[in-house]
């Protein structure tokens, strides 16, 4: 089962990867989330896709609310696929 994670959970999150403390995520912060985490062996070009799809006002940083809305995602196609492994 998959937990949900809370506001809180998210904010730890964030200020865990934010190395610099400036309150945005860089590229290269997101990238180490994405490789710490394991989740992905991407090339650079899909990781710049990858990052350009969830950088939502395309500044070049992720800011608290795009993080969260990239969370927000994740939790919403894994509800799908859970329900359709119910099914």
């Amino acid at each position: 089962t998959h937990k949900e994670m809370t506001s809180g959970d998210l904010d730890k999150m964030f200020n865990k990867i934010d190395a610099d403390g400036n309150g945005n995520l860089s590229k290269v912060e997101v990238k180490g989330l994405v490789d710490e985490a394991g989740v992905a062996n991407m090339s650079d070009r899909d990781y710049d896709v990858f990052f350009n799809c969830i950088d939502l006002d395309k500044n070049g940083t992720l800011d608290f609310a795009e993080f969260c809305a990239f969370f927000a995602s994740i939790s919403v196609s894994e509800n799908r696929n859970d329900a359709f492994a119910e099914a």
